[in-house]
């Protein structure tokens, strides 16, 4: 009996002495649930038809910590079962990898798409649906893209777009930098046609054509065009300033939902359409002039009080704006001084009072009279108290109606 029991302790012996030195002449292990030869590319060989592998399973903190595994190997994997950590280094459940080293691990959580071939491809995608299918988040997290792993390109959750600059404050912000369009990126876009509405391709913005239509009368050949739109594209309201290449004219207009409104020249001191406070060169008193081109009467201004009218009909009065002859001048006390003056048939001063000390009466002076007078009366026709000195009959008449002498005062005869 004991020799049996010897012979079976032997022989056991020897058969775990030659598992032993099979698996450590191949350096490979296969587990299997069968008889199963591990594959000879394979350390270890797992097969089962009805067993899976169990990953550990562990409670990340972050993904670039390494609790709570005390220096994680590179290329370790787990399964990571914690909602945890604050972003951009939180992590959720799922399959993790160290990708970085024991001593600064770096978790990369193992992609678990939904279904095969949900993951977009370096080399490109075919059959997507644009209603299902997008870049992006599906919480209310900002979608970052990065060149160079810096971030160039941010989309915020409300919608906003960054170019360089984390924080966008508007839909699409620039921050520091610039942008370019049209042609050859000089942002002006070729329009022939100034009258396009919205919905037929105008936008606002910046214009150059070389076969202006719907321009200013008679425009040819190069033109600038900016265009204000009104935000519905179904209607043609829009503000135009336009002008030619070739000269300083300027040109605007608010189209007033029509193709062919009229346009207005502007006003510039290069136009020579206009009187400058510091004065014009190149006038032609034919054709240029101070007034109106309507019968309209012409009034002159001082601190925006009327101080002169030309009326239509050509009379021309100072301090009233009704003159009845030529030239009115009117007011209390008015005085009217010139070094010399030449008027043509008669001139007539009149005053509103008796002639008395300090006060006002009516002088003549006229060749239709024949004579130079003052007057106190009111008929103006040389009565009595007159002063008198008559051209063509060679006298003079103090108070004398009448008197034949050269030189005569009454009562002094």
């Amino acid at each position: 009996m004991k020799h049996y029991l010897s012979k079976f302790i032997f022989a056991s012996l020897s058969f775990l002495l030659l598992i032993s030195t099979k698996v450590l002449a191949q350096q490979n292990v296969s587990i299997s649930d069968v008889s199963s030869t591990p594959d000879a590319s394979s350390i270890l060989d797992i097969s089962s038809t009805s067993k899976g592998l169990l990953i550990p399973r562990v409670a990340l903190t972050a993904s670039n910590s390494a609790s709570p595994i005390t220096l994680p190997a590179t290329s370790m994997l787990v399964y990571n079962t914690a909602t945890a950590g604050v972003s951009p280094n939180n992590v959720i459940p799922g399959y993790y990898y160290n990708a970085g080293t024991p001593a600064a691990p770096n978790w990369l959580r193992v992609y678990a798409g939904t279904a095969a071939g949900t993951e977009w491809k370096l080399l490109g995608n075919v059959g997507t649906a644009p209603a299902t299918n997008f870049i992006g988040t599906t919480d209310a997290v900002d979608l970052v893209f990065r060149t160079n792993n810096t971030e160039k390109v941010r989309i915020m959750s409300g919608g906003n777009v960054g170019i360089g600059t984390a924080s966008p404050a508007y839909r699409l912000d620039l921050a520091n930098g610039t942008f370019g369009f049209g042609s050859s990126n000089v942002r002006t876009e070729t329009r022939d046609n100034a009258g396009l509405q919205g919905n037929a391709g105008a936008q606002s913005g910046f214009f150059e054509t070389a076969g202006p239509t719907n321009y200013p009368a008679g425009a040819s050949s190069w033109w600038h065009l900016i265009d204000v739109r009104h935000s519905n594209n179904s209607n043609n309201y829009a503000l135009q300033i336009a002008g030619s290449f070739f000269d300083q004219n300027l040109y605007f207009r608010k189209t007033n939902n029509s193709a062919t409104t009229a346009w207005s020249q502007l006003i510039t001191t290069n136009s020579n359409l206009a009187w400058l406070t510091t004065g014009n060169a190149g006038t032609v008193a034919s054709s240029n002039f101070i007034g109106t081109t309507d019968a309209i009467d012409f009034v002159v201004r001082t601190n925006n009080v009327e101080r002169m009218r030309v009326l239509s009909g050509g009379n021309v009065g100072i301090n009233t704006n009704t003159p009845s002859v030529p030239l009115a001048v009117n007011g209390s006390g008015v005085n009217v001084y010139a070094t010399d003056a030449w008027i043509e048939n008669n001139m007539h001063v009149q005053g509103n009072e008796t002639l008395t000390q300090g006060g006002r009466g009516r002088m003549r002076v006229g060749t239709a009279w024949n004579y130079m007078g003052l007057y106190t009366d009111a008929s103006s026709t040389g009565a009595a108290s007159d002063l008198v000195l008559g051209a063509s009959s060679g006298l003079v008449r103090i108070g004398c109606n009448g008197c034949g002498q050269n030189f005569k005062v009454s009562g002094l005869e």
